[in-house]
């Protein structure tokens, strides 16, 4: 087996896991739908239909803020019908594998929105543009049940027979609350969110991203959209995500990778840091196996992690341990810190300073007055977060007894103390 596809597969693997079963509501405006990319979005929604998530498929249609005459809606109508087909036909094609028969992928659609017209606002009659007025989230949640990918129009119908033009980004994020979404998946040009600071953010709360909204940088139509995110997470989505329809396979690198590939929110952590477990040893050992190999840290291999695990601590995303650090205990108020690891691929270059002070804080509130660290090649990262060059003198005569010479690492003080 390919090395390569080994290690992209156990990379995926606990991606697998979290998502299966979960429900997933996918975005789909009408500028990817009449594209080329269509095809290859369909095969990757029916991978994730695959591994068992739960798809409901929202196709957007252009946001109108004037009146819907007729014509109007009759066009949209005669529009979303035909993406409907579209998505159809592409989903029939199946699975395509070379060892086995085609799986088949099953969509449906119906009259899940109730609808009721907007009516007249300051004087003017909006006619056929309408506003959510109930979803049938448990009509949706039973086709899930069954295995349906389950496709929603903005063509929502009142109690009394009218159809309506809805506006797609309200009705996604109802569409999402409703079925108790997981994830909202959102399908743009951008590859990712810039703000103002012409900074790229490739995670963010929802409190960053009202802030970042509220300066107003983005043209209207994208204001709408990375609001659509924002209002699902508020309404209990756990993430909503932007990616780039432009990008082979976007869908997947942004779901089942631990950098992904766009833009997500969430309007809760993220991450954890927590106290490892036994069942995380062999993930830790993935971890920061590279980095033993490449001599930057002392090897300790399985078992070395089952004697120490008491001392770890690991950082989790989606059931992935993308970083680690372990605090060890010596004489005289101090302890080392060692073994501060962040996955290669990790997007959130934050991670290794947030373990670094949550390690501070554990040592704190434990008595410690003094860390030290013993490194071969991240001396300048450890200067820049407040640690300074030392001799193997100033540490306690055990710890400065253990230092492995061959490796020759220097060492680093930092004082930490309340009087630090």
């Amino acid at each position: 087996m390919d090395s390569q596809f080994a290690q992209a597969f156990r990379s995926a693997s606990p991606y697998i896991r979290t998502h299966h079963n979960k429900t997933f509501v996918v975005f789909v405006g009408s500028e990817v739908a009449e594209s080329d990319a269509l095809a290859n979005l369909i095969r990757d929604l029916s991978v994730l239909y695959m591994v068992g998530v739960r798809l409901v498929v929202m196709v957007g249609l252009p946001t109108t803020y004037d009146p819907v005459s007729s014509s109007h809606l009759n066009e949209a109508m005669a529009r979303a019908s035909k993406i409907r087909f579209q998505f159809e036909t592409h989903f029939a094609l199946g699975v395509p594998s070379k060892h086995s028969r085609v799986l088949h992928v099953p969509v449906v659609s119906g009259n899940f929105v109730i609808a009721q017209p907007r009516g007249v606002i300051n004087g003017e009659d909006f006619l056929n543009a309408g506003v959510v007025r109930r979803i049938r989230g448990d009509d949706i949640c039973e086709l899930l049940d069954l295995q349906k990918i389950v496709l929603v129009t903005p063509i929502g119908h009142s109690t009394t027979g009218r159809s309506l033009l809805l506006d797609s980004y309200d009705l996604a994020t109802a569409i999402s609350t409703s079925v108790s979404a997981d994830k909202l998946v959102l399908f743009d040009e951008h590859e990712w969110l810039v703000d103002s600071d012409q900074q790229v953010r490739r995670d963010l709360s929802t409190a960053e991203l009202e802030r970042i909204l509220g300066e107003g940088t983005y043209d209207l139509e994208y204001t709408r959209r990375l609001n659509m995110l924002l209002a699902s997470c508020r309404a209990g989505v756990d993430r909503s995500h932007l990616i780039s329809y432009h990008r082979e396979g976007a869908l997947l690198e942004e779901l089942f990778t631990p950098d992904g590939c766009g833009t997500q929110v969430s309007d809760k952590p993220y991450r954890v840091i927590r106290k490892a477990e036994t069942e995380d040893i062999q993930k830790i050992h993935l971890l920061i196996e590279p980095y033993e190999l490449e001599g930057q840290l002392r090897v300790r291999g399985i078992r070395g992690l089952e004697k120490e695990l008491s001392c770890f601590w690991i950082a989790e995303l989606d059931d992935a341990v993308v970083g680690c650090f372990a605090l060890y205990p010596r004489q005289d108020q101090m302890a080392e810190l060692g073994c501060v690891v962040t996955a290669s691929t990790y997007r959130d270059l934050t991670l290794g300073r947030d373990l670094l002070h949550f390690a501070e804080h554990r040592a704190r509130s434990d008595g410690i007055e003094t860390l030290y660290v013993l490194t071969t090649q991240a001396i300048d990262w450890f200067v820049e977060q407040g640690f300074k060059l030392a001799s193997a003198d100033s540490l306690p005569g055990e710890a400065a007894r253990e230092i492995d010479e061959r490796r020759n690492p220097k060492v680093l003080i930092k004082k930490i103390g309340k009087n630090a």
